[in-house]
């Protein structure tokens, strides 16, 4: 089955598909106005890694609201069709990987935002902090966003640092960087 959901963005009114299912989890409607709200500056003209990328929704926002490039990993291929789906109609530079995650962010690519919404109990996100912070792959002015259950602490790596937290209920939001105090000491 799948659920419906309306996209805030140029392509207002947009409704998204999205999957039922404990391993595709869309971000409510709440902590996504907030995410925006808080990132809207830097998305202009960035280049977007959309992880666990789900239906699509939070690059396609970032697409619309005039990002460089948007990359969405999924390696579920009911997900990737959902993205697929999405995306007709829908204008601009983007790429759909079908995919571990590991394999893109191990690329050469560099990302301005990278988004982060693994399973919730899954060891997926410490993973690919840890990936991300080993092969440099956030710009050195970007910005990780990583939603996670409230209770469950993240593990940030050495060389990473988290700016801001945000809770809605039982999610987080966690704002991370590079932590060039500690980059430039090691």
């Amino acid at each position: 089955r799948q659920r419906q959901m309306c996209i805030r963005d140029r392509h207002r009114g947009r409704i998204l598909r999205s999957l039922d299912g404990e391993n595709t989890r869309p971000t409510t409607d709440r902590v996504k106005e907030s995410l925006f709200d808080i990132i809207q500056t830097r998305i202009q003209n960035s280049d977007v890694l959309d992880l666990f990328a789900g239906s699509g929704a939070l690059g396609i926002e970032c697409l619309s609201r005039g990002a460089n490039s948007v990359v969405f990993c999924d390696n579920n291929k009911e997900a990737v069709d959902v993205i697929n789906r999405n995306l007709k109609n829908i204008e601009g530079n983007y790429k759909i990987v079908h995919s571990d995650f590991k394999m893109v962010l191990k690329g050469d690519e560099k990302y301005d935002i990278i988004f982060i919404d693994a399973p919730y109990r899954s060891p997926h996100a410490s993973d690919a902090l840890n990936i991300i912070n080993a092969y440099r792959i956030l710009k050195d002015d970007g910005v990780i966003c990583y939603e996670r259950l409230f209770d469950l602490t993240p593990k940030i790596p050495d060389g990473l640092k988290i700016v801001d937290t945000r809770k809605y209920g039982k999610t987080a939001l966690e704002f991370i960087t590079y932590d060039e105090e500690s980059s430039n000491n090691g």
